[in-house]
């Protein structure tokens, strides 16, 4: 009654095969991703900290002279066109939100810990996110497939990683 219908006769070994998932395409000129036939998926960075700092004062040629051969200082200079780019965080922090006991295809409730934007829409710090939990071997992965930021839902792709670096946790 709730298998799909179909013109051609099926037997019941091939109408339990596993669904085959289609891959991740990505387009580099706009870095929208697709996922698996659904909506676009939009790329999601952490929100930059805006660092401020008390710089030494500047010192008379007197007490320069006198500290010059004593305190290491850093005789270079950094140039405009440099060839080392600036490396780009990739991850965001999360915890769990609140204790809970899963199965596999259950809801896990994430906090953030940082402020992320994701299409020029900032994601306050404290929100809350919903992964999918999946367990395989020894690790949970969790992925989250949409935010929602100010009444909007964004398509994304985001994966849980441990301190180890593994995906899963």
């Amino acid at each position: 009654k709730y298998l799909p219908q179909s013109s051609s006769t099926t037997n019941a070994a091939n109408a339990f095969t596993p669904a085959k998932e289609k891959g991740v395409l990505e387009t580099s000129a706009t870095k929208q991703v697709s996922v698996a036939g659904s909506l676009p998926a939009m790329e999601v960075l952490a929100e930059r900290k805006q660092v401020v700092s008390s710089l030494d004062q500047p010192m008379t040629d007197a007490d320069f002279v006198q500290q010059y051969g004593t305190k290491p200082r850093n005789m270079g200079f950094h140039s405009l066109t440099s060839a080392v780019a600036a490396v780009s965080r990739n991850t965001l922090s999360v915890v769990v939100d609140r204790t809970a006991t899963l199965k596999e295809g259950d809801n896990v409730a994430l906090r953030m810990l940082e402020t992320a934007q994701v299409q020029g829409l900032r994601i306050p710090r404290q929100s809350r996110l919903i992964a999918r939990a999946k367990i395989e071997g020894n690790r949970l992965h969790l992925l989250v497939k949409s935010i929602e930021v100010k009444g909007r839902i964004i398509a994304v792709k985001l994966s849980a990683y441990d301190t180890d670096g593994q995906e899963g946790v």
